[in-house]
């Protein structure tokens, strides 16, 4: 079949180069009758080239007459595509199956490893509620015991406090006299007698002389005056202690001329020595009082003068 092509092909060009040969001896082109020539040569060389190199034909001797049959589907099975087929597909079968076993055991490892952390999780709740109520119960075991010991301890208290109330009252032993401190306040008590009394003297020497020589009205008027205004003073800082009604405490009052307190002296005890202390208190608070700007006027009353203090009833 080969050769038979290459003779249909080899009388085709043949055909084609007798028609252009033609041509051109007919119009004159010797150019082109040249170049067909040597065109002509190289194709007869190509296709002798090819023709020997060519294969030998095969032949195949056909039959008068086919025998055909239908396989059965266990004859196809087993036919090498068949079995290919089948091959892969149970290899494919095959790592489907491991891919879905790793990814059931990663699942249940996943699974595993979640249990047991909620384990560990649940596992350190009931230890840390453990803890908790380990703790709560010392506490209470704690307070209980100190309330048990409050309690004794007031029992005790109470034991006591009856036994000291049936036991027969100890005497007093009367507290031994210091002779040092009876001295001392004899002293003391001598002084301020003393002073007292030189106070009295005083006082009644001065009234003894007022009354020897008369006082024009205008200097008893403004006498009173004064001495109503700094007992009023006086008696407005004073606090009167109580259950001391009936007692009077007289006073030495000392004044500069600008009126400022001096000195202040209990001539005349009230015996309540509290009167006598709240008394004192009161012209100390004071401090400054008005006094008459005339000096001989001031010298004669206000320089040093008496005054009694008498809770009203």
């Amino acid at each position: 079949m080969i050769k038979k092509a290459n003779r249909q092909q080899y009388s085709q060009v043949l055909r084609e180069s007798i028609a252009l040969l033609k041509q051109s001896l007919t119009k004159g082109h010797r150019r082109y009758l040249t170049a067909s020539v040597v065109l002509h040569l190289v194709v007869v060389i190509v296709l002798s080239w090819s023709w020997s190199a060519s294969e030998a034909v095969k032949t195949y001797v056909i039959p008068a007459s086919i025998e055909a049959r239908v396989l059965t589907a266990e004859e196809i099975d087993q036919l090498p595509y068949k079995k290919k087929q089948r091959q892969e597909e149970q290899a494919r079968q095959k790592k489907k199956q491991d891919e879905l076993r790793k990814k059931k055991e990663a699942r249940r490892k996943k699974e595993l490893a979640k249990k047991k952390a909620e384990a560990e999780r649940k596992k350190k709740i009931a230890k840390a509620k453990q803890e908790e109520a380990k703790k709560k119960k010392l506490a209470e075991q704690k307070r209980k015991a100190e309330l048990e010991a409050q309690r004794k301890k007031r029992e005790q208290q109470k034991k006591q406090e009856q036994a000291k109330r049936q036991e027969p009252p100890k005497p007093v032993e009367a507290p031994k006299p210091d002779r040092r401190l009876e001295k001392l306040a004899e002293q003391r008590e001598k002084t301020l007698r003393e002073q007292r009394m030189a106070e009295r003297l005083k006082g009644i020497q001065d009234l003894k002389e007022s009354a020897q020589s008369p006082e024009p009205v205008f200097d008893l008027d403004e006498k009173t005056r004064y001495l109503s205004i700094i007992r009023s003073r006086i008696e407005s800082r004073w606090f009167k202690p109580p259950g001391a009604q009936n007692d009077t405490v007289v006073l030495r009052i000392r004044l500069f001329p600008t009126g400022e307190l001096q000195s202040v002296d209990v001539i005349d005890s009230s015996g309540n020595s509290a009167l006598d202390q709240s008394a004192l208190a009161a012209v100390n608070a004071v401090g400054k009082f008005e006094v008459p700007k005339e000096t001989a006027f001031f010298e004669k009353y206000f320089r040093s003068f008496q005054m009694s203090f008498k809770p009203e009833a």
